[in-house]
């Protein structure tokens, strides 16, 4: 699932992204900021503040919970345009905690935390 998150924003597959991520969907962003929903995270990337050439990311620990998956680790990516935090066709690293649910028979994504590591 991680990889199909990481190869749904490199394509701006939104259909997919709609399929993965819950409506709740809650980030609290590399942007200092927090985005309250999906709806919320698809109009940043509309927007072109998510639109990479490359993204990469790297599972260090994952912790079942019934129902719960949490995944942490880092993630590099490299943006098409000038972004807060990171400008355009620099490699870029960041931590990740992604929060995973079990719902209706299938794995969404429910809250996502991602901060850029100081250079």
């Amino acid at each position: 699932m991680e990889q199909t998150v990481v190869t749904a924003i490199l394509n701006a597959d939104t259909t997919t992204l709609k399929q993965v991520w819950v409506p709740e969907f809650l980030v609290n962003n590399p942007r200092n900021d927090i985005s309250v929903n999906r709806a919320a995270v698809l109009q940043t990337q509309k927007a072109g503040l998510i639109n990479y050439s490359t993204f990469d990311r790297v599972i260090e620990q994952m912790q079942v919970q019934g129902d719960v998956v949490i995944t942490m680790g880092h993630e590099t990516f490299v943006s098409r345009n000038d972004i807060p935090g990171a400008k355009a066709g620099q490699p870029y690293k960041r931590r990740f905690t992604n929060i995973w649910m079990k719902k209706k028979g299938k794995w969404q994504q429910i809250a996502r935390h991602a901060s850029i590591i100081c250079q």
